[in-house]
């Protein structure tokens, strides 16, 4: 599914905002970076393949794009943010 949505805590409700560049499935790893951009690093295509593309998602834009790919697929990882 190439759709994502924001959850707005206050209301509870949540919005349509913009596509993934890949539809993606199974995704654990997304981290909110010091910059205010939201990184996807995982998930599945819609065969069952691993993928290996990174995408970012820009909040005042709305709109997500292509960033560095992986040169291993990770499944099961965990991102976190550093200070740097």
């Amino acid at each position: 599914m190439a759709s994502s949505e924001l959850y707005n805590p206050v209301t509870g409700a949540w919005s349509a905002t913009g596509s993934l560049r890949t539809a993606r499935s199974d995704v654990n790893n997304m981290v909110l970076l010091n910059n205010g951009k939201v990184l996807v690093t995982d998930g599945q295509n819609s065969s069952g393949s691993d993928l290996y593309t990174a995408e970012l998602y820009d909040s005042q834009t709305g709109q997500w794009s292509y960033t560095g790919s992986l040169t291993t697929s990770r499944r099961g990882a965990t991102l976190v943010a550093l200070a740097d």
